[in-house]
């Protein structure tokens, strides 16, 4: 099974390309904050050029660099699922192309096509279950040093 979100062009090429057709390209500066953490979050985005990275503030003034994501990654997708705030602060890293996507009409198309929206949570899901499988491994290593110190 495919592992990225991006796999999707390939498994439904037809269907990715009208799911980019739902947005609207836009041209990002430089560091330009793409959403902020504790926003609330209306869009799901696909990286087109450029760098985004994702970051968390730790401290006052201290952010934590979570990924850098290239062309090709969807990011934000949490907005698909609930009307919550955004976790954390997506900005440029370099002059970034992307396509912004509204998730009313995303989930309108998702619900119209469900071979696609299967194989979309899917891969949604197997991205879910990666990152808690890293955040499992990065404790277990803390704990290890923390009792041998």
């Amino acid at each position: 099974m495919s592992q990225s979100l991006q796999d999707l062009a390939v498994l439904h090429p037809e269907g990715w390309d009208a799911m980019l057709a739902l947005g609207e390209l836009r041209t990002l500066a430089p560091q330009t904050v793409v959403f902020a953490d504790r926003e609330p979050g209306w869009h799901l985005f696909v990286v087109k050029a450029g760098l985004i990275e994702i970051l968390k503030e730790t401290a006052p003034g201290i952010e934590l660099r979570l990924a850098i994501l290239e062309a090709g990654a969807v990011f934000g997708e949490g907005a698909l699922f609930e009307d919550s705030l955004r976790s954390a602060t997506a900005r440029s890293f370099k002059e970034v192309e992307l396509i912004e996507i509204p998730v009313t009409a995303l989930r309108e198309y998702l619900s119209s096509n469900p071979a696609f929206a299967l194989d979309f949570y899917r891969l949604l899901c197997g991205r879910l279950h990666r990152i808690m499988a890293d955040l499992d491994a990065d404790l277990k290593t803390l704990h290890r040093r923390l009792t041998n110190a």
